[in-house]
């Protein structure tokens, strides 16, 4: 219905010499049918064979799709409503632009404070207390020694956070911080619930450990925080003992990560055959393909390990092994791999919503693994991400037998 009423707006201001003067929509769906009936009834001229519906309207007079969105519907009547549109496609994509939903959601919003895309500093700026301040843009390179180079790559992006903390007013200003935490907001933009992910974490002393946890916990409390995580390596046992004070119960155990070399995976039979022709690299797509692909992606609800995908540009990824289906010019299928400061390779998505996506993904691991293992060679290691059931399920068919690092695991729910 917003999308009619857009639709209509559009064709009516228009005043140009194309301007039209009648629009003809035409359904045979039964929820469309009610949709139209709705929408323009006793305002248009319609038909009606068998289940063809056909409705033909003026455009020089306001629609009543317009006032339909303005109405203030009482709850049985959009109940009705969502049971006409039942047999609709993705119709929970269509129930959220419904009257009620909308207000429902702009009073969320309201109450629910937002994450700044643009990681605005006037938020994340300055101290926090005399020792502890937000890690930003402007005082970034205060911590570039500390920081591992993978956690300090990506604290630009707009769903990555950290703390420091620094010494008093007798202790110079460029002294290396007495604790640092990093982490990434998951979830943000999603009906799951919200989460963190602690990226990195060391302390000189417990005290320190515990005084930055704690500004941690405040600073996730107004985003609704309903879990912190991590999975971590390098992880001193006084830390780890820290962390446990604070709440966190830790384990030792297989993480999500299987690190796998170029040469293993192109032992892989089903990954040596050759890939479809219309399996092509990243870098033949204009940025416009690119971003329409990963439209495509959003709309599925389909990020991979990129919250802020949306935002990420194309040479974020290699553009050389990352690779694309594409179908008619449009490309239905991505492949994405950037190469990270530590020298692996991470695979950032895979996701194809083609007829064969099944065969085209296959396709898009075969071309990559080949251009990879060009570039780079059979000794390079490839992160591939367990993150969800079906990337689970993925990895043990295609990787019988191995196992991920050795992670210290924890989490803690937050209240």
């Amino acid at each position: 219905l917003c999308a009619m009423a857009g639709l209509l707006n559009g064709l009516k201001d228009n005043e140009d010499e194309n301007r039209m003067e009648t629009l003809t929509m035409i359904a045979s769906n039964q929820g469309l049918v009610s949709l139209l009936q709705r929408a323009f009834g006793e305002r248009a001229q319609t038909l009606q064979t068998g289940h063809t519906f056909y409705a033909v309207k003026e455009l020089s007079s306001m629609t009543q799709a317009e006032e339909t969105l303005e109405e203030d519907p009482d709850e049985d009547k959009e109940e009705d409503w969502r049971t006409e549109i039942s047999d609709i496609l993705l119709q929970p994509n269509l129930a959220i632009k419904m009257p009620r939903s909308a207000a429902a959601a702009q009073e969320k919003a309201e109450d629910t404070p937002k994450i700044d895309y643009d990681k605005d500093e006037s938020i994340w700026e300055g101290l926090i207390s005399e020792r502890t301040r937000r890690i930003t843009r402007e005082n970034l390179e205060e911590f570039r020694k500390e920081l591992p180079p993978d956690v300090l790559q990506n604290m630009e992006r707009p769903f990555y956070r950290g703390l420091a903390v620094k010494g008093g007013k007798d202790i110079p200003s460029d002294a290396p911080p007495e604790a640092l935490l990093v982490w990434e907001l998951k979830n943000m933009d999603s009906d799951e619930d919200t989460e963190a992910e602690i990226l990195y974490f060391a302390a000189k002393q417990d005290a320190n450990g515990q005084e930055i946890l704690r500004e941690y916990t405040h600073e996730i409390a107004d985003l609704e925080i309903s879990r912190s995580f991590f999975e971590l390596t390098d992880l001193e046992k006084e830390n780890e003992a820290t962390l446990t004070k604070e709440g966190f119960a830790i384990e030792h155990g297989e993480g999500r990560d299987l690190i796998l070399e170029i040469g293993t995976l192109s032992g892989i039979s089903l990954l040596q055959k050759k890939p479809f022709s219309n399996t092509k690299k990243l870098g033949d797509l204009t940025r416009r393909q690119f971003k329409r692909a990963i439209t495509n992606c959003l709309f599925h609800d389909r990020k991979g390990l990129m919250e802020d995908i949306a935002f990420i540009p194309m040479n974020w990824y290699d553009r050389d092994i990352s690779s694309c289906s594409v179908m008619d010019g449009v490309a239905d299928g991505l492949l994405l791999v950037h190469k990270t400061p530590s020298g692996r390779l991470c695979i950032d998505l895979l996701f194809s919503s083609g007829a064969e996506y099944r065969a085209d993904m296959v396709s898009m691991m075969r071309y990559s693994l080949k251009e990879a293992r060009e570039k780079y060679g059979d000794e390079t290691e490839v992160i591939i991400r367990r993150h969800t059931e079906q990337t689970r399920a993925l990895a043990e068919k295609l990787f019988p037998g191995y196992r991920g690092e050795e992670k210290i695991l924890g989490e803690r729910r937050e209240q």
